[in-house]
């Protein structure tokens, strides 16, 4: 007889976005991006080592709160 077992889901995975893909995702100049680093008013940033990383979720999340629609 085969055993009854229920096969979870795997965990959400955290998708990491780089500077240059987040002015993609926004349709913005790369430029922009480092911009709202510099003065705070952007995504909440990252750093790991010297790259600057923005989760997917959180670029969404600004996206829709400043702009009213996700990218």
């Amino acid at each position: 007889m085969a055993a009854n077992r229920s096969i979870a889901p795997p965990p959400a995975q955290r998708v990491y976005l780089s500077p240059a893909q987040v002015a993609v995702l926004l349709g913005i100049p790369v430029k922009t991006v480092y911009t709202w680093n510099c003065e705070g008013t952007g995504p909440r940033f990252m750093k790991l080592g010297r790259h600057v990383r923005y989760l997917e979720a959180e670029v969404h999340a600004w996206a829709e709160a400043h702009f009213g629609t996700a990218a």
